[in-house]
């Protein structure tokens, strides 16, 4: 974190751990800051910071235009919110589907209760309890198997994958289903050249959300692409999909 108290001429270093992101508050006058498990506040135009951890890894948060005391926080895992200024948090939807993983909020002046969320996946409109899609695909869509783009990307050293296997009332084929799982799935990661450098996943799986972690700590800096596929235990796939990742150090 750098302030600058002279319209950008120069800069000093404030000492508080690097920020995802940061919230203004212009009604009263406050600065957020958050980090995966905490949030810091400002309410000297950044020159000193206290802060308070959350109970959930925050992603993003958005402070209400209208009622400095409700601020509501994107997580992995939905959508929270305080009406304390961030003392005290509760779970407010978690409805979204396949991924739950919030990335963005929007909260304009006059809405009520309503808020847009954004997930890896879509676009929602939530107000109270009640959850309006708009802008995902279908339901069905939704359902079938899916490989996400990874996260942070670009990265260094670490990334999250995370891919989804569909429940069995999509009546996917048998050679899929075996005892209530999901056939074989492999997770394989190449480089540019298509060689395989590392397999991530490689059993069956229950339908459900998935989430792996590849470390690029020794391999060099580069493009990476990453495979999903899904088939019996003989090997025939009958899922596969493929995204681009890129590793920088």
């Amino acid at each position: 974190m750098m302030l600058s108290t002279d319209a950008g001429y120069t800069f000093n270093s404030i000492n508080i751990p690097p920020l995802s992101e940061l919230e203004f508050d212009y009604s009263i006058n406050i600065i957020y800051g958050i980090t995966p498990n905490k949030i810091y506040k400002s309410f000297n135009n950044g020159l000193s910071w206290d802060n308070s951890t959350v109970p959930f890894e925050i992603n993003t948060m958005e402070v209400s235009p209208d009622n400095s005391n409700v601020i509501y926080a994107g997580s992995v895992n939905g959508l929270y919110k305080s009406t304390n200024r961030g003392q005290d948090w509760y779970l407010y939807n978690n409805t979204f589907f396949p991924s739950k993983y919030v990335t963005g909020l929007s909260k304009n002046p006059g809405t009520g209760d309503t808020i847009i969320v954004s997930t890896k996946d879509a676009v929602y409109k939530v107000f109270r309890d009640q959850l309006t899609n708009v802008g995902s695909d279908n339901l069905t869509e939704n359902l079938s198997f899916k490989l996400y783009q990874n996260y942070p990307n670009p990265f260094n050293p670490t990334t999250n994958i995370e891919f989804a296997c569909p429940p069995a009332r999509q009546g996917i084929s048998p050679a899929l289903l075996q005892g209530g799982e999901v056939g074989v799935v492999t997770l394989k990661v190449y480089d540019v050249l298509g060689n395989e450098v590392v397999t991530l996943v490689n059993e069956r799986k229950n339908p459900g959300s998935y989430k792996v972690e590849f470390d690029g700590s020794n391999f060099s800096s580069g493009v990476y692409y990453y495979k999903l596929k899904a088939g019996s235990q003989s090997g025939a796939g009958e899922f596969e999909q493929v995204r681009k990742m890129m590793l920088i150090k």
